[in-house]
């Protein structure tokens, strides 16, 4: 399949390249039971050596790897029931990042590990969800 290019995609590639970095340098940590916050295609599936991958996001559609769709707010599992989590450029889609993140850190087993982004330069998308 031929690659479109567009008027973002120089931008898109400098702000995901930091991102796929710091995944890649996180590859040992994020293991056993992964929980992957705002997954929508997951991305970084191949990248992963996890015994679960478990996609969570708000909406799924057929071109996204959603597994759990939720509504938003608190997080549809037990505590402690995951041992790492990944949360790319999902925040500043919440209406409460610190809601989001007290979530991730009640799903978290103790010890677990967790690699969030976020944009700091980046236009806004996906409006009128973008905060």
């Amino acid at each position: 399949m031929k690659q479109r290019l567009g008027p973002w995609t120089g931008y898109v590639y400098l702000h995901r390249r930091a991102i796929l970095a710091a995944v890649e340098r996180s590859r040992s940590v994020l293991c056993g039971r992964l929980l992957d916050i705002g997954c929508g295609r997951k991305p970084y599936a191949s990248l992963l050596d996890v015994k679960s991958h478990v996609g969570l996001d708000v909406i799924a559609t057929p071109s996204t790897a959603v597994d759990v769709i939720y509504d938003g707010a608190a997080f549809p599992f037990a505590a402690a029931s995951f041992d790492s989590a990944l949360c790319t450029e999902v925040l500043e889609h919440s209406k409460d990042p610190a809601m989001v993140m007290r979530e991730i850190a009640r799903v978290l087993r103790p010890g677990g590990a967790c690699l969030v982004t976020a944009p700091m330069t980046f236009h806004h998308h996906e409006e009128p969800n973008d905060y």
